[in-house]
């Protein structure tokens, strides 16, 4: 058994000590090694590897997410991490009966780790590939109309940064939605936006680097973004610099339609399933 699994079967020990599950799908693994080298650090270089699982959680009844934080013992040198939908036998049932490409995907093409005894596996059913295509088409001309409406009212707010900042981030939230949807088939509810800009560059990395976070203007412009306003208060002469703002908003929205429009344009349709 490699490392690889047995941190998985860690995740999985912990979620059936404090969920009642039915069944799990790791759907997804992402493996990073980090590198560090400083002067100020012994000699050599410091590498730690981290594991991250995306998981789907069956269980019979609803069930709050659990707390890992201290609950995985890691493997010297490496930690690992979980993100976890957590879905009811019966809500998972109605989705696929629903044509919900994301649930239709996990169930079709992700890995089975854990079954309970006695229960039966899931049968996805019919997917409708035409109808899956009409409904992403809607839901991502509604965010895209959205976000751009607030763009614009962002540049009309120019010079009133109080006003300029919560409609540059709703810009950002929309656009984010109708992408992770156009690519998914998941709806994002409830998650910050951070937490779906994280999605959009696991989709494309190119996105990470339209909302930059190396100097020092460009940390504090995320910050302001994510937080979704901004006041001047005595004691903070910082100001939001507007127009680099503006410029990432524009071009992150630009290259999630020219993204979001060959997907939804292509042949071989994205929401395709195997």
């Amino acid at each position: 058994m490699n490392i690889q699994t047995k941190l998985l079967q860690l995740a999985i020990n912990y979620i059936n000590e404090v969920m009642a599950t039915e069944c799990m799908y790791c759907f997804g693994t992402r493996n990073t090694l980090q590198t560090t080298k400083s002067i100020f650090a012994d000699p050599g270089m410091e590498q730690r590897t981290s594991i991250h699982f995306d998981m789907l959680v069956v269980t019979t009844n609803n069930c709050p997410l659990p707390d890992f934080i201290g609950k995985l013992d890691n493997i010297k040198d490496m930690e690992v991490t979980v993100s976890l939908i957590v879905s009811t036998h019966a809500a998972l049932q109605t989705a696929l009966q629903h044509n919900n490409r994301f649930f239709h995907s996990i169930v079709r093409k992700g890995k089975l780790v854990h079954t309970k005894i006695g229960k039966t596996p899931i049968h996805p059913g019919h997917f409708d590939e035409e109808k899956d295509r009409s409904t992403t088409r809607k839901y991502w001309d509604k965010c895209y109309k959205n976000g751009m409406a607030s763009l614009h009212s962002a540049l009309h707010n120019y010079h009133h940064i109080d006003i300029a900042i919560p409609l540059y981030t709703k810009n950002l939230t929309q656009i984010c939605e109708g992408l992770i949807f156009v690519c998914l088939g998941y709806t994002p509810s409830g998650y910050s936006l951070e937490q779906m800009l994280d999605l959009c560059n696991s989709i494309d990395l190119h996105f990470d680097g339209l909302i930059p976070k190396i100097t020092e203007r460009n940390i504090f412009n995320y910050h302001i973004l994510m937080q979704g306003s901004w006041k001047k208060e005595k004691g903070n002469e910082m100001e939001p610099f507007i127009n680099e703002i503006h410029s990432c908003c524009e071009e992150f929205s630009d290259y999630a339609k020219v993204l979001c429009e060959a997907k939804l344009n292509a042949t071989n349709y994205v929401g395709c399933i195997k």
